[in-house]
C-alpha cells in the first residue's frame, strides 16, 4: 500500500468531524468527573472558559441522572474574548484547558500525541460504512470489535497506540479488520505458568485453538530439536 493510500482517511472533513466528536466527549466526561464546571448562560447554552480566560467554549447539553452530560456535538463553538468565533481544534482544546485537566508540562506532549492518534483512528472509522446494532447483535466477537466506533467513555485518548506507525495501525488495529497470524512459541513448563477460569484447562484451550495436524507439527518440531513436548507450554504471541 502506498503512503498516500495508507492515509486516505485523513481528509480535512473527517479530521474536523473527529475533533468535534472528541471535544464533545471531553466536555461530557471531564464535566462528569468534575474537572470542568460549565456555566449556564441566558441563551440556554453552557460555557467553559480556558485556563487563561482568553477562549470560551459554548455548547448545548442535557444533564442526565448521576450527573452524566449529553453534549450536542454540532452545537459546540469556540470564541475569543471579543466573542469572535474561532476554528474548533481538539489539540487546542487540551492545551487551553491543560491546567484544569491536570496535564503538566511533562505529560501534555505525550497526551497530545495520544489525542492525535485517537483522532486518526476516529477518522478511519468515520470513513467506513457504519454497522447497525441489529447486525452487531448477531455478529461474532471480531465483527463486534471491528464495528465499534467509540471506546470507553472514561478514556478520552482511548486509541493512543504509541509506537504504531500508519502501517502498524492498518495491520493490527481491531477496526481495520486485517487478518493477524499469531506466532506460537514453546515455553518451558518450569519457566511458565498457565492460568485460566476454573472450567478451562490448558489442554482444552490448546485443542480448541489448534488443529490436531498443527499440534502434531509443533510436537515434531520440538522432538527434532531433542526436546520433549510434554515439558513445554505452547504460547501464542502477537507478531
Amino acid at each position: 500500500m502506498s503512503p498516500r493510500d495508507a492515509v486516505a482517511h485523513l481528509t480535512p472533513d473527517l479530521w474536523d468531524r473527529a475533533g468535534r466528536l472528541l471535544i464533545r466527549k471531553a466536555l461530557a466526561e471531564f464535566t462528569h468527573e468534575r474537572l470542568l464546571a460549565p456555566e449556564l448562560g441566558p441563551d440556554g447554552r453552557y460555557a467553559v472558559t480556558s485556563d487563561d480566560g482568553a477562549v470560551t467554549y459554548r455548547f448545548a447539553a442535557r444533564v442526565l441522572s448521576l450527573d452524566h452530560w449529553l453534549v450536542e456535538a454540532d452545537s459546540i463553538t469556540r470564541h475569543d474574548r471579543a466573542g469572535t468565533e474561532l476554528p474548533l481544534d481538539a489539540l487546542d482544546f487540551f492545551i487551553e484547558l491543560s491546567e484544569r485537566l491536570g496535564l503538566s508540562d511533562d505529560v501534555l506532549p505525550v497526551y497530545l500525541e495520544e489525542i492525535s492518534s485517537t483522532l486518526s483512528g476516529t477518522a478511519f472509522k468515520l470513513a467506513g460504512e457504519p454497522v447497525g446494532a441489529a447486525q452487531l447483535a448477531t455478529s461474532g466477537f471480531q465483527e463486534i470489535e471491528t464495528g465499534m466506533t467509540e471506546g470507553h467513555p472514561c478514556f478520552v485518548a482511548n486509541n493512543g497506540r504509541l509506537g504504531f506507525g500508519i502501517h502498524e495501525y492498518l495491520s493490527y488495529a481491531p477496526e481495520t479488520a486485517s487478518p493477524v497470524h499469531l506466532i506460537w512459541l514453546a515455553a518451558r513448563r518450569d519457566r511458565s505458568t498457565f492460568t485460566a477460569a476454573a472450567d478451562l484447562d490448558y489442554d482444552a484451550l490448546i485443542h480448541s485453538e489448534l488443529s490436531e495436524r498443527t499440534r502434531a507439527r509443533f510436537a515434531q518440531t520440538l522432538t527434532d530439536l531433542g526436546l520433549d513436548p510434554a515439558d513445554y507450554h505452547l504460547l501464542p504471541v502477537h507478531p
